[in-house]
């Protein structure tokens, strides 16, 4: 039977298991509180415009098709007229609510990586793990100012 390893404990680099809960619940209480919330309301209203515009575009459906079996030509065209311009705006919520949900993310990997680092480089815990000559290793790139 094979066994895997235990858990590396060291109290000098002071791990602490996370659980995803307490990794966003620290967002959500941080100095980008604001903007995150800002960005989850912004992302839930378009939601709730894009779901609209679902129904819009079914009751448009309902409406095409009955100018189409009335044989009404100039309703028909004006419906047309009326989905190309619904479709246009649907279409940049859409893509806007997919960037404002990507720009989320992208702050809140930002953040995410700001608190790693910070607390990796907080109490020099590389020096720990034995890698001190990294600052020397890459003195030839600072010296070198043609680079």
């Amino acid at each position: 039977m094979e066994s895997s390893p235990p858990p590396y404990h060291d109290d000098q680099i002071g791990t602490r298991y996370y659980t995803i809960w307490q990794l966003l619940k620290l967002y959500w209480q941080s100095e980008h509180k604001f903007r995150a919330y800002l960005i989850v309301l912004v992302t839930t209203l378009m939601t709730m415009a894009l779901v609209g515009f679902d129904v819009a575009f079914s009751y448009w459906s309902n409406y095409f098709y009955d100018a189409l079996q009335a044989y009404n030509k100039s309703t028909a065209i004006i419906l047309l007229f009326a989905f190309f311009g619904m479709a246009a705006v649907f279409i940049v919520l859409a893509v806007y609510r997919y960037y404002v949900s990507q720009l989320f993310g992208l702050h809140w990997r930002a953040w995410l990586t700001d608190q790693f680092i910070g607390r990796w480089l907080e109490k020099r815990d590389y020096y720990v793990l034995g890698i001190e000559g990294v600052h020397c290793e890459f003195c030839w790139i600072i010296a070198d100012p043609t680079l």
